[in-house]
């Protein structure tokens, strides 16, 4: 198993958080939050390739655990590397956005920027356990059974 793979997906998973992020602020689309719901669908395409290079790659190995492993290190590289980016923008970048974040958004005046990186990596690594379990699903259905 080449242990590098997964943690170069997650990191091309962050390319994809950080170009999607690079593009709603310069549409000015940052202040609507909501709209960080299609970052799952960056990430469930980083788990899912990183799940297959897994099963590609190691064809005769290829078990449950083993493209679980693979979903869920892409997803935890991807996501924690993404919320340090999020913290430099936020800090940096657009100021601006964490004035609206405290005014728009419930619990807002609670907030500051290392909670809100703190609560992205939490949201962030059990939407990757959930994009990770679809994937594997689908991986059991197609291959017929997995070995475990």
């Amino acid at each position: 198993m080449d242990k590098y793979r997964n943690i170069g997906i997650g990191l091309l998973t962050t390319a994809g958080f950080a170009v999607y992020l690079a593009s709603m602020h310069l549409l000015g689309l940052t202040q609507h939050v909501e709209l960080r719901v299609l970052n799952f669908v960056i990430l469930l395409g980083g788990v899912a390739y990183a799940i297959h290079k897994t099963k590609v790659d190691e064809n005769v190995d290829f078990n449950y655990f083993t493209g679980f492993r693979a979903g869920m290190i892409t997803s935890i590289v991807g996501v924690v590397t993404f919320a340090f980016l999020v913290l430099i923008y936020l800090e940096v970048i657009n100021p601006e956005l964490m004035i609206v974040v405290k005014e728009e958004q419930p619990f807002g005046a609670y907030m500051n920027v290392p909670t809100i990186c703190a609560v992205m990596c939490v949201e962030g690594i059990a939407s990757g356990f959930l994009a990770t379990y679809m994937v594997m699903q689908y991986q059991k259905v197609s291959s017929g059974r997995l070995n475990t």
